[in-house]
């Protein structure tokens, strides 16, 4: 390998974590490349209850996902805001046939503190690369 070839190398790669560093996550439409839809049942949930979401790969790749990784998203004024962890598991990595679904629940407990508002579940998912993807909005209140 000469010299020029591997500084363009190490360049290019340099470019790409610069490129990844100002990126921001965003979600991938239901019906979008991969044609996955990740729902939620109810449009509104109070504290106590469980929230059943659904995943379902429309696509005609194999996907993987691990529930753990989801997170609560909070609409705040301007944006979307994370939430501290809420699932206290293992690493577990499922995978999801062509056409198939799997749903999962996440139990809003008071222990959580979460504020009454506008919510999102998201998750990661893997077909040929990862991908985040986001459920539809749901409100959720204190009793």
């Amino acid at each position: 390998m000469s010299k020029g070839s591997a500084c363009l190398g190490i360049c290019s790669i340099l470019l790409g974590i610069l490129a990844l560093a100002g990126c921001e996550v965003t979600d991938v439409p239901e019906g979008g490349p991969l044609n996955v839809s990740f729902k939620v049942e109810k449009s509104n949930y109070e504290i106590g209850s469980s929230i059943k979401t659904i995943l379902k790969n429309g696509s005609g790749l194999r996907i993987t996902y691990n529930p753990c990784s989801s997170t609560l998203v909070h609409k705040n004024e301007e944006s979307w805001q994370e939430m501290d962890s809420f699932l206290l598991c293992t690493y577990d990595l499922k995978s999801l046939a062509p056409g198939d679904s799997a749903s999962y629940h996440i139990d809003l407990t008071d222990n959580m503190n979460l504020p009454e508002g506008v919510y999102k579940v998201r998750t990661n998912i893997e077909a040929q690369e990862e991908k985040t993807i986001a459920t539809q909005s749901f409100k959720v209140t204190v009793n």
